[in-house]
This record gives C-alpha cells, structure tokens and sequence, in this order.
C-alpha cells in the first residue's frame, strides 16, 4: 500500500483553534497526571512523588480517568482520587471503560492480570510470569479484555516472550502470532466484529474475530496503539520507527511533527463527526492532531506526553 505524507505548516501555536466540540485528554505532564480540557490544563491530586493518566472515559457529566499514584492503581472521579484495592506491593491501572451504571478498570496487581468492577477486584488467568490487561470493550453480553502475557525464557536463555492474549468473559485465548514477542494493546467492538491492535515482532498488526493483518510500515519496528471503528471505516494510530502515524482501513498516514529527528508517537484516536482527533507526544511535548494539523497542549514539566482522547459533540 501506499504511504501517505501530510505536508503541513510547521509553525503550530499551542491549542490555538476555537473548539467546536468537548475534547479530554488524559496523561502525564512531568511527575503529574492530568487531563486537558479543550486545551486548558489540570492537574490531578496525587499522595505520592510520581502519577500519570492512562485513560479517560466519560459518563453524563462525570469524568473518570484511570491511571497510578506511586504503586497503586487509582482512579479519578471528577478529580476525587479514588485508590483501587490490591494484593501486592505494586498495582496499575491501564484503561477505564463505562457500560451503563458499571465501571471497568483494567490493568494489573502484582504482576498479576487484573480488572477492577465497580470497585471490586477480579483477577484474570494465566499461565505468564507477569500479565497486564489494557484494554476493554463489550460486545453483547460479551465482555473482551485485550492484554499482554509475559514469559521468562521461552525464546531462549536471554530473551522473554510476550504474547498478545484477550480475555472473553474471564476466559483466556492467545491471539495468533509469529515469533516471539507480540501484544495486544487495546481493544474494540463493532456490532459482532471485535477489534484487537496492537504489534507482532516488528510490525502493526489488527485481529479481527482472531484473524491477524499486518498493516503497512516502511521503517525497522512499527505498532498500533489506538483504534476506532465508523462504518465500514476503521481508523488506527501508532508508530512506524520514529514516525506517528494513522492508518486509514489500510493506507498509511505519516503525522507532522516538530523535526525529522524527534520521536513521536500516536496514541489513541476519537471521531466526531467528520472530526479526526489523535492524540500522542512529540518529543518532550504532549500533542494532538486535529484532521492532520498538530497542536500542542501546555506544560509544566519538562516532558508531557497525551496518552488517551474522548471528544463529545
């Protein structure tokens, strides 16, 4: 397929648009979690040195933002920090996703695979040394987590595996795969058809109901890391080397950004209307792509990175 550049002005004012919907987003700015509302910044309350925001969903008028305070998984309540039950020492919380009255929280609990409903902590099985779920969706009456399983020398004596793994309904299955180093990164539904995105060895690779396809790149390592389904559309962002990028039901978009020499990353992406919204980092800057046009978000530390987006129109 065919690889798409965008040529755009590279003289990008911080968040310097009129927004026409809600846009959050959630991450880290230094040693702070945060999210951005329509490009103004807030932080969130933290008991330790260090947090960071992994995901964002939004409820009515309530928003929720998962992610860490020192060594425990938290959650975030319109700013009240919430602090999630756990076993062990350490605990994280990668995803949070609302379905009616429920809140699923996943990520994991002393190495161990975990998601938190309503509060309450569910461990998901394995077979690995340490597993981490990292996204969530529904289906039916289906619930799907995405994760990643980890082996200690199963490729040989130097080098771990990872696998790309899902949990349906607290069941696991091990998504196909070539070698030995894959993961499942997140995860979505549309009508019967379920997403996984994630990598396999060097490449960006989707699942869909299990089947893997391998998206283009045109550099040594590439992943997906965000998705969203419209139609017959299906909109994917990560990384391809040092480039972000977007991959359009196939075909490869490569994201402007600061210079050629800086790393980049897409993250997650939203649609609104006719609306494309990306969000990721660009060297030390967290950013967001607005139908291809950079923005950068506010900081305070020396390095911010925007991990997840939801716009609501």
């Amino acid at each position: 397929m065919k690889k798409t550049i965008l040529i755009l002005l590279l003289a990008v004012s911080v968040c310097s648009f009129s927004y026409a919907q809600r846009v959050y987003i959630a991450g880290i700015d230094g040693d702070d979690a945060v999210f951005w509302f329509n490009g103004t910044r807030n932080v969130l309350p933290k008991t330790s040195t260090y947090a960071g925001a992994n995901s964002i969903a939004i409820s009515g008028s309530n928003i929720y933002i998962a992610g860490y305070d020192g060594d425990d998984a938290v959650y975030w309540l319109n700013g009240i920090r919430n602090v999630l039950p756990k076993a062990g020492s350490d605990a994280y919380a990668s995803v949070v996703y609302i379905s009616g009255f429920n809140i699923y929280i996943g990520g994991y609990d002393d190495e161990n695979a975990v998601y938190w409903l309503n509060g309450r902590r569910e461990f998901l099985p394995g077979d690995g040394s340490y597993a981490e779920a990292t996204g969530i969706t529904i289906s039916g009456s289906d619930v799907f987590i995405s994760g990643i399983e980890y082996f200690n020398g199963c490729c040989d004596d130097d080098y771990p595996c990872y696998d790309s793994v899902y949990w349906k309904n607290n069941e696991q299955y091990y998504l196909e795969y070539d070698n030995c180093w894959s993961n499942a990164f997140n995860v979505t539904a549309s009508g019967s058809y379920v997403y996984f995105i994630g990598d396999d060895t060097d490449d960006a690779v989707y699942w869909l109901n299990g089947n893997k396809t391998v998206l283009p790149r045109f550099n040594n390592r590439a992943a997906a890391m965000g998705i969203a389904v419209s139609g017959s559309n299906v909109h994917i962002v990560g990384y391809d080397g040092d480039d972000a990028v977007y991959w359009l039901n196939g075909k490869q978009t490569v994201l402007q950004k600061y210079r050629s020499s800086s790393h980049i990353l897409a993250t997650a992406i939203a649609l609104s209307g006719n609306n494309v919204y990306i969000s990721g980092c660009d060297d030390t800057d967290a950013v967001f792509w607005l139908n291809g046009n950079r923005n950068v978000l506010p900081k305070n530390g020396n390095s911010a990175h925007a991990i997840d987006i939801v716009v609501i129109r």
